[in-house]
């Protein structure tokens, strides 16, 4: 959220609010966000509309990360390591080689687990909020002339676990319409509903003095749950990005090429409880390709320009 524009939709007919751009490219789906991030030069965060340079659903802002470029003349290695609670341990290695005095490689990834802090106490279920994540990239700088920049970057990443699903609900109160009797889901009568001992709350919900009631499990301590449900969140994404730059005196033409090809699974208990009575499914995919084409005045002399033409295809599949 930035100056209090969001969006909360996931979905594949919900696209962002703000802006969402990796090395240019832009990511049209919100879920592209949450992958995660590695070897990172800069992150520019910009408020307020920004359509006259970014274009589409960039209302609220953007966010813009950088990632590390390759070093012509340079070799370097180095690696991050963080250790935490709930057995976290997050690797993230790096090296630049140079190739040649024309050309540079940089690659990079992460491996990142923990157990999750939002503990199921329900062995159907699984812990939320873990971390699965794995991902690496190849960035290959190209400098024939002092003029001529080209970057090939080729990224692949993943991020399972049981994602945060249903965090913050709880389910209190009873399944039936206490005059008909009836459940509530699929108006089907029955008689033993909650079989499980710790959905008891003592209170007769309906005429035929059934006790249907689920009461509200660890009431005040929203990291303990009791849900039968084992949920998954399952990110995948490709991504692959040409970014072009010549340098003429008075201005310079830039070209940013980018395709990404994102898969999103998410599953949630629905009913917040122990009991099976409601699974949420979702899926989404995308696959886009965008073409920029920039003329960029160099900042010499009273006018300042940027001329642009923008070709974007964006393909959406949800379940």
């Amino acid at each position: 959220a930035i100056r209090g524009v969001r969006t909360e939709n996931v979905g594949v007919n919900g696209d962002t609010t703000i802006g969402f751009f990796i090395d240019g490219v832009y990511q049209s789906r919100a879920a592209q966000a949450t992958l995660g991030f590695v070897d990172l030069e800069r992150v520019e965060v910009l408020r307020g509309p920004q359509g006259t340079l970014y274009g589409r659903n960039t209302f609220g802002g953007n966010i813009s990360i950088a990632t590390a470029q390759p070093r012509l003349g340079q070799f370097k290695t180095g690696l991050d390591l963080t250790v935490g609670e709930n057995n976290k341990v997050r690797i993230e290695p790096f090296v630049n080689i140079p190739v040649s005095d024309m050309a540079a490689l940089r690659i990079s990834g992460v491996s990142e687990d923990d157990d999750g802090y939002v503990k199921n106490v329900n062995p159907s279920g699984n812990n939320l909020f873990d971390e699965n994540t794995r991902s690496a990239r190849a960035a290959l700088l190209l400098k024939p002339t002092d003029r001529l920049t080209a970057t090939i970057k080729i990224d692949r990443g993943s991020r399972g676990g049981a994602g945060g699903a249903a965090f913050g609900y709880k389910l209190v109160g009873t399944f039936f319409d206490v005059p008909s009797n009836q459940q509530l889901f699929n108006a089907t009568p029955i008689r033993n509903l909650n079989t499980r001992g710790g959905n008891r709350d003592g209170v007769v919900d309906a005429p035929l003095t059934i006790d249907a009631g689920i009461p509200l499990f660890a009431a005040g301590d929203p990291y303990t749950i009791d849900t039968d449900q084992k949920t998954v969140l399952d990110l995948t994404s490709k991504n692959t990005s040409v970014n072009i730059t010549y340098d003429f005196d008075s201005f310079t033409i830039k070209s940013i090429t980018g395709f990404a090809d994102f898969v999103a699974v998410r599953t949630s208990d629905t009913d917040f409880s122990a009991s099976t009575i409601g699974t949420d499914y979702q899926q989404t995919s995308a696959e886009n390709l965008r073409q920029e084409l920039q003329v960029i005045s160099s900042g010499n002399g009273p006018l300042s320009y940027v001329v642009e033409a923008y070709y974007f295809d964006d393909k959406l599949r949800g379940v």
